[in-house]
């Protein structure tokens, strides 16, 4: 896991250099945000279940 995240901000690092710096921040939030999401424990949403049937 930590070796994924050192490849993506190894990546990133490298791409401010040719992208937009905007590009990067957006890329980089997006990252936290999975790494968040993965974070929180798995918990069915009674909403996807209810409007499933």
């Amino acid at each position: 896991m930590m070796k994924l995240l050192a490849d993506s901000l190894d990546i990133l690092y490298h791409m401010s250099s040719s992208f937009p710096s905007f590009v990067a921040k957006v890329v980089t939030w997006y990252l936290l945000e999975v790494l968040m999401v993965e974070k929180k424990p798995q918990v069915p949403a009674p909403v996807a279940k209810s409007s499933s049937h």
